[in-house]
């Protein structure tokens, strides 16, 4: 659902959650080994944040590589991957 947007959201959406949010929902604490991201259906998930940090790669362009930019990467390649005849 929602395809390169849910990925990308996904990848940046690693967060503590708010205390208003653990106010109303205190199941919403994640547990050992868990963590939070409200992108995720039910905002708590196994998988550790896989990017971390800017300059994790280095582009041949130039490209700055910031979290958000790696995280926009990801999600293009992963659609080409799913649809490689896909247009631009």
């Amino acid at each position: 659902h929602d395809g390169a947007a849910y990925v990308y959201s996904l990848l940046t959406g690693y967060q503590d959650p708010s205390a208003e949010l653990l106010k109303r929902f205190p199941e919403a604490t994640p547990g050992q080994g868990l963590y939070h991201n409200p992108y995720f259906p039910n905002l708590n998930l196994a998988m550790a944040p896989p990017i971390t940090a800017d300059g994790q790669v280095t582009y041949s362009d130039g490209t700055k590589a910031t979290v958000d930019q790696m995280s926009k990467d990801v999600a293009a390649f992963l659609v080409w991957t799913a649809e490689p005849k896909l247009d631009k």
